[in-house]
């Protein structure tokens, strides 16, 4: 056991990428076993186009790529780290033709903004590196583009979303809200759809985290 203990230490390379490892294998069974996203999943119609605001490592992606009735899956993931383990989980799934995948994040501007360049699983506690990655406002993403659902995860920074954004070609969507649902709500309320709140995640740390289902009725 000592021994053991001897030789991970002295490979903290190693340590980090167990780490890694075991982020990627929770996300996965969080989103093709436990299936937070089933709401959005069931709802989704014929010739869909859907946004994955908050790629992550592709799972919520080639989650959705399941579905025949989608047509085609626009990717956004602003961590250099995670968008390159996006790229090759996307690329060895069977619905990599359908789904395309942007190293940028989403907000209600354009611009740049600087961002980590290792996620969650990557980062050590001294690893201070970050890079610049392009800023796409969510108007300029759905303009022309009809039959439109949006599943979203970006750790709070929904508001920024879809506070401004124009919806109307948007029939449905799922936000995993960070202390933000009585806002988030208000404001796709306000935007024609109706809402439905999944309950707490029981494993969140924050005090108040879950998912915003909205579905369009106007």
């Amino acid at each position: 056991m000592d021994r053991g203990w001897k030789y991970l230490l002295k490979d903290p390379k190693l340590i980090f990428r167990l780490r890694a490892r075991l982020a990627y294998a929770a996300t996965l069974e969080e989103v093709f076993i436990q299936q937070p996203y089933l709401w959005l999943f069931n709802k989704i119609k014929p010739k869909t186009t859907l946004l994955d605001i908050g790629a992550f490592i592709g799972d919520s992606a080639i989650y959705f790529g399941q579905s025949n009735k989608v047509n085609n899956i626009l990717s956004f993931e602003p961590i250099k780290s995670s968008y390159n383990e996006a790229l090759k989980n996307i690329d060895k799934s069977p619905f990599k033709g359908k789904i395309k995948i942007y190293n940028a994040a989403v907000s209600n501007f354009k611009g740049k903004i600087t961002v980590p360049s290792k996620g969650f699983g990557h980062t050590k506690l001294n690893d201070k590196a970050e890079h610049s990655v392009n800023v796409i406002d969510l108007n300029s993403i759905t303009k022309g583009i009809k039959n439109i659902a949006i599943k979203c995860d970006v750790e709070g920074m929904e508001i920024e979303i879809f506070k401004n954004a124009n919806l109307k070609n948007v029939y449905a969507i799922q936000i995993e809200y960070h202390d933000t649902r009585e806002l988030l709500t208000s404001i796709l309320k306000s935007k024609g759809f109706k809402i439905n709140i999944k309950d707490r995640r029981s494993d969140a740390l924050y005090d108040d985290i879950g998912y915003v289902c909205a579905e369009r009725i106007n």
